[in-house]
């Protein structure tokens, strides 16, 4: 930084150096305070420049398939006995029991077949739901469909399929064929006309 008047140190092509004053006199306190800014200032306007990142360049993740299915299984399972309620209906499984099949009938060799007693509450307008709406999964995830028909002598009446007014209710018997080592069994109730819904999940207690 240069002053009018200021004496020159020898050897310097241009400007002068404040540690001369005219007449030999000492630089005003004030003054190198000024150049002193002023070279901070200079430095800092050379310095890098740190370039941030704009809201659309910062990647985004997205959810795999197979993580979104995880966890939309991640709800809450009912036990046995316990009231599940959705939006649109209520449910129950009252029992669980290996049914008698009638004489001249029966599973296949080392294969039962499981009884769920069900009861449905609807709480809108209507729900239809019927034993295609229900199925069972064991442990390792295989899924199991109800029977359209089993003649037992313990596992009567069939819940069968209607369509319920807003308070009416059903109770009746899902059968399913299934391996008698099949363990860790969840049903899985999902109504046709909810399908978008999450399913209503009980677990067996077997």
């Amino acid at each position: 930084m240069n002053f009018p008047g200021c004496v020159a140190r020898q050897g310097r092509s241009r400007g002068c150096s404040l540690e001369y004053w005219p007449e030999g006199r000492r630089v005003p306190q004030y003054l190198l305070h000024v150049a002193l800014l002023a070279s901070t200032a200079a430095a800092c306007t050379r310095e890098d420049s740190v370039t941030l990142p704009s809201a659309g360049s910062v990647p985004v993740r997205s959810v795999p398939a197979a993580e979104a299915r995880e966890g939309a299984l991640r709800q809450r399972v009912h036990s046995l006995g316990q009231l599940a309620k959705t939006p649109a209906y209520a449910a129950r499984l009252a029992r669980v029991i290996e049914c008698t099949p009638e004489r001249g009938s029966g599973p296949q060799p080392d294969h039962v077949l499981l009884g769920v007693l069900l009861e449905v509450t609807a709480t809108r307008d209507s729900v239809a739901i019927g034993h295609s709406h229900a199925k069972l999964v064991d442990g390792a995830g295989t899924p199991y469909a109800a029977l359209p028909v089993a003649k037992t002598d313990d596992c009567v009446p069939l819940f069968k399929y209607s369509r319920l007014a807003r308070n009416a209710s059903q109770q009746g018997w899902l059968i399913f064929h299934v391996p008698a080592h099949a363990r860790s069994l969840t049903l899985r109730l999902s109504p046709r006309q909810h399908l978008n819904e999450t399913a209503t999940l009980f677990k067996l207690g077997r």
